[in-house]
């Protein structure tokens, strides 16, 4: 572990470095009641009052007309207000639901092409209001982490540069993404950190981050806090990642995996998940219409209301889980939003999968995680604007060959064989298929 600082030569030296930024942002202000000893941490204060509920999120309009599709992408090189290039509007637009990665603005330059500092939040609040001046009902979320604390930027923006270790000495590369207020000030806190074995501020085995304490009625708020006022910025609800543990699944995430990521013990482990879970309970209550986007299908539901899931594939899996998700959303009576963020692109089998499976509220998610360079953002296959049409009937199965088969409004008809090896580079699907209407593809 790097030696650390006194309390106050991180604080000097944070202020440092922002007033070369220009200067604190007001919400990333200092309590001005700074110890003198250089090692206790500053006082707290009372905490604020909370932010209102989301009266302004909505979920994004589902339609059959064509393949119901979301995007979810960053662009790192933006200019100074941290927004996309027109040419990447032209692209978003086309999505009912556009999620923005952490990535967004974080190698922002100025006009005369040198870097500038731009904080996460600015960056996607103008990016929400340039897509939604292009289609005010596509809906937008900023990609927020439920866990870890990024504040590992490099000082001078560039990847070849040192990482910033000001307030968090032990970070690496992978928490050096994006620059964020919520992050700068909670660091400063180190009460509101989990902490490890050791008394120390816990650091996570990915990016070496410290955590937010959710075992703190406080910490749970500020969470909350920070993503209403995202809401307050035209977002339509929040990103969660992590929300099902460093795995994103939560069959994988047991007190112990907890124990063995944060390096806590038991006891911390047993009492951050709850808090972790009950902080995603109240942040979705308060979005009222809006969506806190998890990472696995088992969470929805119970804190989340809509999943991002890494890794959908061209399998029986797929479908029977799409299915799962449809049954659940009955059965509860509540919208559950599922995106099937595919491991290998659109190709043919894996959007075939998702159209036998695919329910109301259920899209085929594109993108990476973040672009840059002069080619714009471009994730709408041809096959997304392919008249589809509602589905006649939910899928049928026929035992003998296997075979799964749905139609649709369009006279479109699926095919997905249930012995289908989702490994891309040995796959067999004999009898998957998209007969498109009219359309010869």
């Amino acid at each position: 572990m790097i030696p650390r600082m006194g309390w106050n030569g991180a604080w000097a030296a944070a202020a440092t470095v922002a007033m070369v930024r220009g200067g604190w942002p007001s919400t990333v202000t200092a309590d001005p009641l700074l110890p003198t000893d250089g090692v206790t941490p500053p006082p707290l204060g009372p905490p604020p009052t909370p932010q209102p509920d989301c009266s302004t999120c909505r979920w994004p309009i589902h339609s059959w007309a064509t393949i119901p599709a979301s995007v979810h992408t960053s662009r790192t090189d933006t200019g100074p207000d941290g927004g996309f290039t027109q040419a990447d509007l032209a692209d978003l637009a086309k999505f009912p639901l556009v999620t923005i990665e952490k990535w967004q603005g974080q190698d922002a330059v100025n006009g005369e092409g040198e870097r500038v500092f731009l904080w996460e939040e600015d960056a996607w609040a103008a990016s929400i209001k340039q897509i939604k001046a292009v289609n005010p009902n596509i809906s937008v979320v900023p990609w927020m982490d439920t866990m870890l604390i990024y504040t590992g930027w490099r000082l001078d923006g560039n990847q070849s540069a040192p990482i910033n270790h000001t307030l968090n000495p032990d970070a690496v590369g992978a928490c050096a993404t994006g620059h964020f207020r919520p992050a700068e000030w909670i660091e400063q806190y180190p009460q509101l950190l989990v902490k490890n074995t050791s008394g120390m501020p816990a650091i996570s085995q990915y990016g070496r981050c410290h955590v937010y304490d959710h075992t703190q009625p406080r910490v749970q708020q500020y969470w909350r806090d920070n993503c209403l006022k995202m809401t307050q910025a035209g977002a339509d609800g929040c990103g969660a990642d992590f929300s099902s543990g460093d795995h994103n699944s939560v069959a994988r995430n047991t007190v112990q995996d907890t124990m063995n990521f944060l390096n806590c013990s038991e006891e911390v482990a047993v009492a951050w998940r709850a808090g972790k879970r009950k902080m995603m309970i109240d942040t979705t209550a308060a979005l009222k219409n809006g969506l806190l986007i998890g990472k696995d299908a088992a969470e929805l539901g119970d804190h989340v209301n809509a999943v991002l899931h890494e890794g959908c594939d061209a399998s029986n899996g797929t479908i029977t889980l799409l299915r799962s998700i449809t049954n659940t959303s009955r059965t509860l009576n509540k919208r559950l939003l599922y995106q099937c963020h595919t491991k290998g692109g659109l190709d043919n089998d894996t959007v075939a999968a998702f159209l036998i499976g695919a329910g109301v509220d259920h899209y085929i998610a594109c993108g990476g995680w973040h672009t840059a360079g002069a080619n714009p953002i471009n994730n709408r296959a041809p096959i997304l604007d392919l008249p589809l049409g509602a589905p006649l009937a939910d899928a049928t199965y026929d035992p003998v060959t296997t075979l799964w088969h749905r139609a649709f409004a369009s006279g479109t008809v699926v095919t997905f064989n249930a012995s289908c090896t989702p490994n891309r580079v040995n796959r067999i699907c004999a009898g998957t298929g998209i007969a498109w209407e009219n359309h010869g593809v």
